[in-house]
């Protein structure tokens, strides 16, 4: 992902790939997570899921590349 304000360029795997494009203003965290957990042949734990999206969501939101809306 490149940050065209500070021109830094952050590298994410597939699974923050996924997450990024589902942050579309139109799904809670909770309906990110529960789609992204529906990805795995074996689902991991949901609310390891939840912790997991909030944590990078939260790192998108510090670097600027994301706005919480009210």
């Amino acid at each position: 992902m490149y940050h065209l304000p500070t021109g830094r360029l952050h590298v994410i795997n597939g699974t923050a790939a996924r997450v990024w494009e589902l942050c579309d203003g139109t799904r809670s965290l909770s309906a990110i997570a529960a789609e992204l957990g529906q990805a795995f042949s074996q689902p991991p734990l949901e609310a390891t899921v939840r912790t997991e999206v909030g944590s990078f969501v939260a790192e998108l939101v510090n670097a600027t590349f994301l706005e919480v809306l009210p």
